[in-house]
């Protein structure tokens, strides 16, 4: 039987699937608001006792989600064997989902120590959910889209834990200079990425708009040359001359036309970079983008913009893979053992520094801070701006 994986609060851009930060759900939320570790055991137990799956069995899964459970059949059969060319034309058709319906049903199975097999078809269908939408944020790949689909689950941490609000904890835990710099390595990237694909998205659009009105002017300027040839035929005089087979002797009438000037064949394409254009169309960062992208790689189309914003993302991805601690230790809950990642700083411990924002002249200043457990959040921030004087050197 396949087990969630249950690990920390470090965000993993790919590869580890997590409850969406900006939704609600009925378990994690009351869970992470309690106060003690009473209040928490009791709000998870006030949520299970009212709740109601929506789904009751692995029929009922598969029956309510028919059109998307056929994607599903493909995602299981293929995970670790499928092209980027099978699984563009599966996505471009799959149906939608109420995803946090899956996510607690998931939830309460967990919790409840519900039926394993509808529990792993909950996870696939979360898992499949996750591949079909982040496909864009891969290389095109047949090896990346297969690490994409092998993705893990990971379940919040607070259905689980001890860790409430009045849960701190002053245990010092050993910490290396190296080890809080990647943690900000990891932070930063995953920002970098999140802003790309904002970009990267501003981008497709306007490729599309372009293309679509490209196709609308080629066709009407295709129109109005067919008839510009038209016209220079009919203003042609046609000449017949009798011309003799060399070989058979036999004759016949050829037509020719004097004076004909077919007219060149000049369709105007538009600069697809063209910034008096692309001003009513993408926001001032994406322009800047574009504009360094020309100079850096050359680029002359929006697409070839786009596979820039790929690799760049790509390559951000791996910083944060790279930069994201694994190590866990194991914990058993509901006959399932499970890892949990180790706190890897001491408590407060804190790194700043500066990331320029995509397409910006600005600079956003960064600041990792490590919690003694993850109920503490940040209420307010004050800072004091210095200028510091600058110095002539002779």
């Amino acid at each position: 039987m396949r087990a969630p994986k249950l690990i920390g609060d470090e965000e993993k851009e790919l590869g580890f699937v997590q409850f969406p930060e900006d939704l609600s759900s009925v378990f994690i939320t009351p869970a992470q608001a309690a106060t003690t570790e009473v209040a928490r055991k009791q709000a998870i137990g006030n949520a299970v006792s009212t709740y109601s799956l929506h789904f009751n069995s692995v029929k009922e899964l598969k029956s309510d989600n028919t059109a998307f459970y056929e994607f599903v059949k493909w995602f299981i059969a293929n995970k670790k064997t499928m092209t980027v060319a099978e699984a563009d034309a599966k996505v471009a058709t799959i149906a939608s989902i109420d995803i946090v319906e899956i996510w607690d049903d998931l939830h309460y199975n967990i919790i409840t120590n519900g039926d394993p097999y509808l529990r792993d078809l909950l996870l696939t269908f979360i898992v499949a959910h996750f591949f079909a939408s982040n496909t864009d944020s891969i290389a095109s790949t047949d090896e990346a889209y297969r690490k994409l689909a092998n993705a893990k689950v990971i379940i919040d941490k607070s259905l689980f834990t001890n860790e409430v609000a009045t849960a701190a904890t002053d245990k010092d835990v050993p910490i290396s200079e190296n080890s809080l710099k990647r943690e900000m390595d990891a932070f930063m990237a995953q920002d970098h990425i999140k802003e790309l694909k904002k970009i990267g998205e501003e981008v497709k659009k306007a490729s599309k708009k372009y293309k679509r009105e490209n196709q609308v002017a080629k066709s009407a300027y295709q129109k109005t040359y067919d008839q510009a040839v038209k016209n220079a035929y009919d203003a042609a005089t046609i000449v017949e001359r009798v011309v003799t087979d060399p070989d058979t002797s036999e004759t016949s009438v050829v037509k020719e036309y004097s004076g004909l000037v077919i007219p060149s064949y000049d369709f105007p394409e538009v600069d697809q970079l063209d910034k008096n254009i692309l001003a009513s169309r993408l926001s001032n960062e994406t322009i800047n983008y574009i504009t360094d992208a020309e100079l850096e790689h050359a680029v002359t189309t929006l697409d070839e913009v786009s596979a820039v914003i790929s690799d760049e993302i790509q390559t951000s991805t791996a910083t944060a893979f790279n930069n994201v601690d694994f190590g866990s230790t194991q914990v058993v809950t509901g006959g399932v053992s499970v890892p949990v990642s180790n706190p890897s700083s001491k408590p407060f411990n804190f790194r700043v520094c500066s990331r320029n924002t995509v397409g910006s002249p600005n600079y956003a200043v960064v600041m990792v801070l490590n919690f003694p457990n993850p109920s503490y959040s940040v209420a307010t921030v004050s800072y004091t701006h210095l200028t510091l004087p600058t110095k002539r050197i002779v």
